[in-house]
Protein backbone atom coordinates (compact mmCIF):
# COMPACT_ATOMS: atom_id res chain seq x y z
CA UNK A 1 0.00 0.00 0.00
CA UNK A 2 3.18 2.21 0.26
CA UNK A 3 2.94 3.24 -3.54
CA UNK A 4 -1.23 4.43 -3.17
CA UNK A 5 0.50 7.22 -0.36
CA UNK A 6 1.44 10.07 -2.95
CA UNK A 7 4.57 11.60 -1.34
CA UNK A 8 8.05 10.70 -2.38
CA UNK A 9 9.02 8.89 0.74
CA UNK A 10 6.20 6.95 0.79
CA UNK A 11 6.90 5.98 -2.64
CA UNK A 12 10.79 5.26 -2.53
CA UNK A 13 9.58 2.69 0.34
CA UNK A 14 7.72 1.13 -2.52
CA UNK A 15 10.43 0.61 -4.56
CA UNK A 16 12.40 -0.75 -1.83
CA UNK A 17 9.50 -3.62 -0.89
CA UNK A 18 9.05 -4.06 -4.85
CA UNK A 19 12.96 -4.93 -4.47
CA UNK A 20 12.68 -7.33 -1.63
CA UNK A 21 9.53 -9.15 -3.64
CA UNK A 22 11.85 -9.47 -6.73
CA UNK A 23 15.31 -10.92 -5.00
CA UNK A 24 12.93 -13.16 -3.44
CA UNK A 25 11.76 -14.56 -6.33
CA UNK A 26 15.40 -14.17 -8.27
CA UNK A 27 16.16 -16.72 -5.20
CA UNK A 28 13.47 -19.06 -5.76
CA UNK A 29 14.42 -19.26 -9.43
CA UNK A 30 17.92 -20.32 -8.70
CA UNK A 31 16.54 -24.09 -8.43
CA UNK A 32 15.86 -25.05 -11.41
CA UNK A 33 13.65 -27.48 -10.47
CA UNK A 34 11.78 -25.67 -7.74
CA UNK A 35 8.78 -24.30 -9.35
CA UNK A 36 6.24 -26.66 -12.10
CA UNK A 37 5.70 -24.94 -14.99
CA UNK A 38 1.85 -23.82 -13.38
CA UNK A 39 3.71 -22.28 -10.62
CA UNK A 40 5.89 -20.39 -12.97
CA UNK A 41 2.65 -19.29 -14.69
CA UNK A 42 1.62 -17.50 -11.79
CA UNK A 43 4.40 -16.29 -10.60
CA UNK A 44 4.97 -14.74 -13.86
CA UNK A 45 1.53 -12.98 -13.45
CA UNK A 46 2.13 -11.71 -10.01
CA UNK A 47 6.18 -10.56 -11.12
CA UNK A 48 4.13 -8.53 -14.02
CA UNK A 49 1.91 -6.67 -11.49
CA UNK A 50 4.62 -5.12 -9.33
CA UNK A 51 5.30 -2.16 -10.32
CA UNK A 52 6.64 1.77 -9.22
CA UNK A 53 5.09 4.63 -10.81
CA UNK A 54 7.67 6.82 -12.66
CA UNK A 55 7.91 10.28 -11.33
CA UNK A 56 4.87 12.63 -11.90
CA UNK A 57 2.91 15.44 -10.51
CA UNK A 58 0.39 12.87 -9.41
CA UNK A 59 2.72 10.23 -7.48
CA UNK A 60 3.91 13.84 -5.66
CA UNK A 61 0.40 15.10 -4.93
CA UNK A 62 0.74 14.64 -1.54
CA UNK A 63 4.23 16.41 -1.59
CA UNK A 64 2.48 19.46 -3.15
CA UNK A 65 -0.37 19.86 -0.95
CA UNK A 66 2.24 19.77 2.21
CA UNK A 67 4.55 22.01 0.25
CA UNK A 68 1.54 24.75 -0.63
CA UNK A 69 0.40 24.36 3.43
CA UNK A 70 3.94 25.23 4.17
CA UNK A 71 4.06 28.31 1.95
CA UNK A 72 0.78 29.96 3.62
CA UNK A 73 2.56 29.38 7.08
CA UNK A 74 5.53 30.83 5.32
CA UNK A 75 3.89 33.95 3.82
CA UNK A 76 0.99 33.74 6.16
CA UNK A 77 -2.79 34.08 5.86
CA UNK A 78 -3.62 37.12 4.48
CA UNK A 79 -1.79 37.71 0.99
CA UNK A 80 1.47 38.68 1.97
CA UNK A 81 4.26 38.54 -0.68
CA UNK A 82 7.36 38.30 1.57
CA UNK A 83 8.03 36.24 4.54
CA UNK A 84 6.50 37.02 7.73
CA UNK A 85 8.03 37.24 11.14
CA UNK A 86 6.50 33.83 12.58
CA UNK A 87 7.09 32.41 8.34
CA UNK A 88 10.63 32.81 8.92
CA UNK A 89 10.73 30.93 12.26
CA UNK A 90 8.80 27.86 10.36
CA UNK A 91 12.13 28.39 7.89
CA UNK A 92 14.46 28.19 10.23
CA UNK A 93 13.32 24.35 11.40
CA UNK A 94 13.05 23.71 7.55
CA UNK A 95 16.43 21.00 7.30
CA UNK A 96 16.21 21.43 3.53
CA UNK A 97 16.53 25.16 3.83
CA UNK A 98 20.09 24.66 5.47
CA UNK A 99 22.08 27.12 3.47
CA UNK A 100 19.92 29.72 3.46
CA UNK A 101 20.07 29.21 7.13
CA UNK A 102 23.55 28.94 7.56
CA UNK A 103 24.03 32.61 5.31
CA UNK A 104 21.43 34.10 7.14
CA UNK A 105 23.33 32.97 10.85
CA UNK A 106 26.64 33.45 9.45
CA UNK A 107 25.60 37.35 8.51
CA UNK A 108 24.21 37.90 12.13
CA UNK A 109 27.16 36.19 13.67
CA UNK A 110 29.29 39.03 11.88
CA UNK A 111 26.58 41.98 12.54
CA UNK A 112 28.63 44.38 14.94
CA UNK A 113 25.53 45.36 16.93
CA UNK A 114 24.85 41.43 17.52
CA UNK A 115 27.77 40.83 18.81
CA UNK A 116 27.81 43.75 21.06
CA UNK A 117 24.42 42.83 22.67
CA UNK A 118 23.64 41.58 26.10
CA UNK A 119 23.26 37.68 25.36
CA UNK A 120 19.37 38.27 26.43
CA UNK A 121 18.97 40.47 23.96
CA UNK A 122 20.96 39.06 21.51
CA UNK A 123 18.59 36.32 20.42
CA UNK A 124 15.89 38.74 19.74
CA UNK A 125 17.80 40.69 17.73
CA UNK A 126 19.31 37.54 15.77
CA UNK A 127 15.66 36.50 14.98
CA UNK A 128 15.03 40.03 13.46
CA UNK A 129 18.15 40.13 11.52
CA UNK A 130 17.65 36.69 10.35
CA UNK A 131 13.82 37.70 9.43
CA UNK A 132 15.11 40.61 7.35
CA UNK A 133 17.67 38.65 5.16
CA UNK A 134 14.68 36.11 4.79
CA UNK A 135 12.32 38.78 3.49
CA UNK A 136 14.96 40.07 0.84
CA UNK A 137 16.57 36.41 -0.11
CA UNK A 138 13.39 34.19 -0.03
CA UNK A 139 11.71 34.17 -3.05
CA UNK A 140 8.74 35.66 -2.75
CA UNK A 141 5.01 34.25 -2.57
CA UNK A 142 3.71 35.01 -6.14
CA UNK A 143 7.43 33.48 -7.20
CA UNK A 144 7.11 30.60 -5.31
CA UNK A 145 3.66 29.58 -6.83
CA UNK A 146 5.28 30.13 -10.00
CA UNK A 147 8.57 28.07 -9.49
CA UNK A 148 6.29 25.14 -7.64
CA UNK A 149 4.01 25.08 -10.70
CA UNK A 150 6.65 25.55 -13.27
CA UNK A 151 8.74 22.84 -11.58
CA UNK A 152 5.74 20.16 -11.22
CA UNK A 153 4.76 20.74 -15.04
CA UNK A 154 8.77 20.30 -16.22
CA UNK A 155 8.62 16.61 -14.46
CA UNK A 156 5.33 16.14 -16.28
CA UNK A 157 6.94 16.94 -19.47
CA UNK A 158 10.57 15.19 -18.89
CA UNK A 159 8.80 11.91 -17.73
CA UNK A 160 6.88 11.58 -20.74
CA UNK A 161 9.58 11.08 -23.01
CA UNK A 162 11.31 7.64 -22.88
CA UNK A 163 13.58 6.75 -20.35
CA UNK A 164 16.78 6.16 -22.86
CA UNK A 165 16.27 9.91 -23.89
CA UNK A 166 16.45 11.69 -20.84
CA UNK A 167 18.68 14.17 -20.40
CA UNK A 168 18.25 14.49 -16.41
CA UNK A 169 15.86 12.92 -14.64
CA UNK A 170 12.41 14.40 -14.60
CA UNK A 171 12.28 17.84 -13.44
CA UNK A 172 15.97 18.18 -12.47
CA UNK A 173 16.60 21.03 -15.33
CA UNK A 174 14.03 23.33 -14.57
CA UNK A 175 15.26 23.01 -10.63
CA UNK A 176 18.66 23.55 -11.93
CA UNK A 177 17.74 26.57 -13.88
CA UNK A 178 15.86 28.68 -11.62
CA UNK A 179 18.39 27.73 -8.60
CA UNK A 180 20.72 29.58 -11.23
CA UNK A 181 18.40 32.49 -11.25
CA UNK A 182 17.82 33.00 -7.79
CA UNK A 183 21.82 32.67 -7.13
CA UNK A 184 22.76 34.96 -9.71
CA UNK A 185 21.02 37.41 -7.40
CA UNK A 186 21.90 35.79 -4.19
CA UNK A 187 18.40 34.18 -3.16
CA UNK A 188 16.39 31.04 -2.79
CA UNK A 189 13.73 30.25 -4.68
CA UNK A 190 11.73 28.40 -1.47
CA UNK A 191 9.47 26.06 -4.44
CA UNK A 192 13.43 24.56 -5.37
CA UNK A 193 14.45 24.24 -1.55
CA UNK A 194 10.91 21.97 -0.72
CA UNK A 195 11.10 19.86 -4.02
CA UNK A 196 12.17 16.10 -3.09
CA UNK A 197 15.01 14.12 -4.52
CA UNK A 198 14.08 14.20 -7.70
CA UNK A 199 17.26 12.13 -8.55
CA UNK A 200 16.07 9.12 -6.42
CA UNK A 201 12.81 9.31 -7.98
CA UNK A 202 13.80 9.14 -11.20
CA UNK A 203 16.61 6.56 -10.93
CA UNK A 204 15.07 4.05 -8.48
CA UNK A 205 11.51 3.23 -10.15
CA UNK A 206 13.23 2.99 -13.60
CA UNK A 207 15.98 0.70 -12.23
CA UNK A 208 13.15 -1.56 -10.39
CA UNK A 209 11.04 -1.46 -13.72
CA UNK A 210 13.92 -2.93 -15.75
CA UNK A 211 14.77 -5.30 -12.73
CA UNK A 212 11.14 -6.56 -13.04
CA UNK A 213 10.88 -6.68 -16.68
CA UNK A 214 14.10 -9.41 -16.84
CA UNK A 215 12.88 -10.90 -14.19
CA UNK A 216 9.11 -11.71 -15.79
CA UNK A 217 11.56 -12.51 -19.15
CA UNK A 218 13.68 -14.59 -17.29
CA UNK A 219 10.56 -16.69 -15.58
CA UNK A 220 9.11 -17.51 -19.49
CA UNK A 221 12.74 -18.93 -20.30
CA UNK A 222 12.26 -20.85 -17.72
CA UNK A 223 8.79 -22.08 -18.81
CA UNK A 224 9.83 -22.08 -22.49
CA UNK A 225 12.71 -24.69 -21.30
CA UNK A 226 9.90 -26.96 -19.06
CA UNK A 227 8.06 -27.20 -22.10
CA UNK A 228 10.07 -27.21 -24.65
CA UNK A 229 12.95 -28.74 -22.88
CA UNK A 230 15.65 -26.69 -24.52
CA UNK A 231 16.84 -23.03 -23.91
CA UNK A 232 15.46 -20.53 -26.60
CA UNK A 233 17.33 -19.03 -28.93
CA UNK A 234 16.40 -15.75 -28.59
CA UNK A 235 13.71 -13.90 -26.88
CA UNK A 236 11.71 -13.56 -30.36
CA UNK A 237 10.79 -17.56 -29.45
CA UNK A 238 8.97 -16.26 -25.63
CA UNK A 239 6.40 -14.42 -27.96
CA UNK A 240 3.50 -14.27 -27.44
CA UNK A 241 2.82 -17.74 -25.74
CA UNK A 242 5.27 -16.32 -23.05
CA UNK A 243 5.49 -12.71 -23.51
CA UNK A 244 3.27 -10.51 -24.90
CA UNK A 245 6.67 -8.62 -26.02
CA UNK A 246 10.27 -8.37 -25.38
CA UNK A 247 11.04 -5.85 -23.15
CA UNK A 248 12.96 -2.70 -23.72
CA UNK A 249 16.34 -1.97 -22.09
CA UNK A 250 16.01 0.93 -20.52
CA UNK A 251 19.55 2.68 -21.35
CA UNK A 252 18.31 2.61 -25.48
CA UNK A 253 15.39 1.84 -26.05
CA UNK A 254 15.99 -1.53 -27.54
CA UNK A 255 15.20 -4.94 -26.65
CA UNK A 256 16.70 -6.86 -23.71
CA UNK A 257 20.02 -8.38 -24.70
CA UNK A 258 20.04 -12.26 -24.61
CA UNK A 259 21.88 -14.77 -25.98
CA UNK A 260 23.43 -18.55 -25.58
CA UNK A 261 27.02 -18.60 -24.17
CA UNK A 262 30.16 -20.87 -25.11
CA UNK A 263 28.27 -23.64 -23.21
CA UNK A 264 24.76 -23.46 -24.45
CA UNK A 265 23.31 -21.82 -21.29
CA UNK A 266 21.29 -18.20 -21.12
CA UNK A 267 22.57 -14.57 -20.47
CA UNK A 268 20.53 -12.39 -20.06
CA UNK A 269 21.53 -8.41 -19.25
CA UNK A 270 20.84 -4.89 -20.35
CA UNK A 271 23.41 -2.31 -20.91
CA UNK A 272 25.14 -1.28 -18.33
CA UNK A 273 26.49 2.84 -17.05
CA UNK A 274 28.33 3.34 -20.20
CA UNK A 275 25.36 2.67 -22.50
CA UNK A 276 27.12 0.49 -24.36
CA UNK A 277 27.07 -3.34 -25.55
CA UNK A 278 29.37 -5.27 -23.90
CA UNK A 279 28.54 -8.72 -24.50
CA UNK A 280 27.31 -9.46 -20.93
CA UNK A 281 30.40 -8.89 -19.18
CA UNK A 282 29.17 -7.38 -16.25
CA UNK A 283 29.87 -4.17 -14.63
CA UNK A 284 32.64 -4.63 -11.62
CA UNK A 285 31.31 -5.70 -8.37
CA UNK A 286 30.61 -2.62 -6.00
CA UNK A 287 29.79 -0.05 -8.70
CA UNK A 288 26.22 1.34 -8.68
CA UNK A 289 24.14 0.39 -11.61
CA UNK A 290 22.76 3.30 -12.80
CA UNK A 291 22.77 5.32 -16.10
CA UNK A 292 24.90 8.08 -17.16
CA UNK A 293 23.31 10.92 -19.36
CA UNK A 294 24.54 11.72 -22.41
CA UNK A 295 26.25 15.20 -21.25
CA UNK A 296 28.37 12.87 -18.38
CA UNK A 297 29.24 10.25 -20.82
CA UNK A 298 30.82 12.80 -22.92
CA UNK A 299 32.65 13.93 -20.63
CA UNK A 300 33.61 11.13 -19.28
CA UNK A 301 34.87 10.18 -22.84
CA UNK A 302 36.46 13.30 -23.38
CA UNK A 303 38.63 13.09 -19.44
CA UNK A 304 36.96 16.38 -18.47
CA UNK A 305 38.40 16.66 -14.64
CA UNK A 306 34.55 17.08 -13.36
CA UNK A 307 33.53 14.18 -15.34
CA UNK A 308 32.33 11.04 -13.55
CA UNK A 309 34.23 7.80 -13.43
CA UNK A 310 32.44 5.83 -15.53
CA UNK A 311 32.46 2.02 -14.93
CA UNK A 312 32.68 -0.48 -17.74
CA UNK A 313 30.19 -3.54 -17.91
CA UNK A 314 27.00 -4.69 -18.58
CA UNK A 315 24.15 -5.13 -16.03
CA UNK A 316 23.95 -8.71 -16.18
CA UNK A 317 20.28 -9.90 -15.19
CA UNK A 318 21.02 -13.78 -15.35
CA UNK A 319 23.89 -16.22 -16.27
CA UNK A 320 23.33 -19.56 -15.48
CA UNK A 321 25.82 -20.83 -13.20
CA UNK A 322 27.23 -24.27 -13.14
Amino acid sequence: HAAEQRIAISQLVSVSLGHWALEAVSRILDDPNALTEEQLQRLAGLTGGLDAGLVSSSTLADDALIARDFFQAVYGVTGEELVTYEGSRHLRSLIEAGQAIRDAMDEADSNPDIRAAEPDERRKLIEDFVWSIFQTRISKRSETIADFEAIMAAIDADAAVPVWEWAAYPGEAAVESINAEYEAANRYSLAAILTPPLDMLGRTPTQFRQERDALRTRIAIEQFRLLRGRWPGSLTELVPEFLDRIPHDRADGHPLRYRLDEQGRPLLYSLGPDRDDDGGVPTPSGRELRFYFPDELAAARAGAPDAPAVPDGDWVHWRVQD
